[in-house]
Parts: structure tokens; C-alpha cells; sequence
């Protein structure tokens, strides 16, 4: 029986040290559990920011997407307008052109006639011509003083500086001296 004795305690000794062994076991996997817990919180944290960040990014594109829109819309607005007026010169030069080739023309006529009154007066000398007779016509007085005008308006649009307070135009403003300078054709 002494052997029985003997051959328990050794089994008691090798179960003692296995518990001893697997509590060991057990410590380590509940440490490791903690330290899991504790990086899947600070996963958690992250996650949590990078969607954070992820919003505030797309709501700063949305407004961002937005004011560059308004800015395409403005530019595409204020370019239109600028090449209506660039038409819009464009035709009065040529009218200008084509009127002062007239008033040139009118001009040259004028002394063609003024010498042949000269020419005249001197064949005739009783004949006196009044200063009613030499004036210019008044049409053609109305034609340079509206010549003037209209290329004082066109100078005025070219060297026209706009700031960032006055740049849109103001279309009734606009369109209101278009209609005047059709209206004193």
C-alpha cells in the first residue's frame, strides 16, 4: 500500500503542478482580453475621428463645390455680357467709321463747294454771299457732335475699371443706354 501512497502523491504533485500551470494560462489570456479591450477602444476612438474627419471634408466640398459654381455662373455671365458689348463696339466702329468716311467725304464736298463759291464770287463780284450761306449745315454739325458723343461713350466702356463692388453691371442701366443710342439713330 505504500506504493498506492506513493503513486497518489505523484499524481497529486503532477495535478497541482498542471492547475498551477493552466492558472498561469488563464492569468495570461485575462491580461491579454484587457489589452484587447484597450486597442479595440482606441480603434474605436479612431474610427470614430476618421468619420469625424470624413463629414466636415465632404460639407467643406459640398460648400466649397458650391462657391466655385457661383463663381463659374458669375464668370459666364459677366463673359457673356462682355462679348454682347464687345459686339455691341464692335458695330459702332464700323458705324463710326463708315460716318466719319461720310463727314470726310461731306467735308471734302464742302470745299469743293466753298472754292467754287470763291471761284464764283470772284467771276461775280456784285454777288455778296451772307454768312447764312457759308455756314455748315446742321446735319452735319448734329452728325460730329453725336460722332463725339458716341466715341466718348466708347472710351468710357473700354477704360472703365470695375472693383469687386462694382463689378456686376447693372443690366437696366446697361440696356437703358443701348436704347438711347439706338433712339438718336
Amino acid at each position: 500500500m505504500l506504493f498506492l501512497d506513493f503513486l497518489l502523491l505523484i499524481m497529486i504533485v503532477v495535478c497541482v503542478a498542471y492547475c498551477w500551470m493552466l492558472n498561469r494560462r488563464i492569468q495570461d489570456l485575462q491580461n491579454s482580453r484587457i489589452e484587447f479591450a484597450r486597442m479595440i477602444k482606441e480603434l474605436n476612438a479612431s474610427i470614430v475621428k476618421a468619420e469625424n474627419n470624413v463629414n466636415e471634408m465632404s460639407e467643406l466640398s459640398k460648400v466649397t463645390s458650391n462657391e466655385i459654381k457661383s463663381v463659374v455662373e458669375e464668370a459666364t455671365e459677366i463673359s457673356s455680357e462682355l462679348a454682347t458689348m464687345s459686339e455691341i463696339a464692335r458695330e459702332l466702329s464700323i458705324k463710326l467709321s463708315t460716318q466719319s468716311h461720310s463727314i470726310s467725304k461731306s467735308s471734302y464736298e464742302a470745299e469743293t463747294s466753298q472754292n467754287t463759291y470763291e471761284n464764283s464770287m470772284h467771276s461775280k463780284p456784285k454777288e455778296k454771299f451772307t454768312e447764312e450761306d457759308l455756314a455748315p449745315v446742321p446735319d452735319e454739325a448734329f452728325e460730329s457732335k453725336y460722332t463725339n458723343q458716341l466715341k466718348n461713350f466708347i472710351q468710357s466702356i473700354v477704360s472703365k475699371k470695375t472693383d469687386e463692388q462694382s463689378a456686376n453691371l447693372n443690366q437696366m442701366n446697361y440696356y437703358e443706354t443701348l436704347r438711347k443710342i439706338n433712339a438718336k439713330k
